[in-house]
């Protein structure tokens, strides 16, 4: 008698014909937001924008309760496409923080790694 395990993973490996696919989860950007003089957790109220230029465009937002202050990231739904990404960060009381050409790979089965940075965002003066 087969285990529900095996039979998940013969029907996962049945479904992806001739390639073997894992359960890997699809990939994400994961944004470490800190203040770039103290280093403080700054994801509160933050928002990541992750735009491909195909068609991929995805925001997410910090923690939204006030005490959820040393939360350090943000990360974006899960990404479907290959290719660079333009990463954004945006923060009331900071300069915007964006790095280009993040670049994402996605297999034929949608997993793939995540990525992860690190945003040091500058006050307004």
């Amino acid at each position: 008698m087969l285990s529900l395990a095996a039979l998940g993973l013969i029907v996962t490996l049945c479904a992806c014909a001739d390639r073997v696919c894992t359960l890997l989860p699809a990939p994400t950007i994961q944004v470490d937001i800190r203040d770039s003089v103290s280093g403080a957790p700054a994801a509160y109220q933050a928002s990541l924008i992750a735009q491909a230029p195909s068609s991929y465009d995805s925001t997410a937002f910090g923690p939204p309760r006030a005490d959820s202050l040393t939360l350090r990231y943000v990360q974006t739904a899960s990404l479907t496409q290959s290719g660079d990404y333009a990463v954004r960060v945006r923060h009331a009381g900071y300069q915007l923080w964006q790095q280009a050409g993040v670049h994402i790979d996605v297999s034929s089965c949608g997993s793939g790694p995540s990525v992860s940075l690190i945003a040091r965002l500058q006050r307004v003066p």
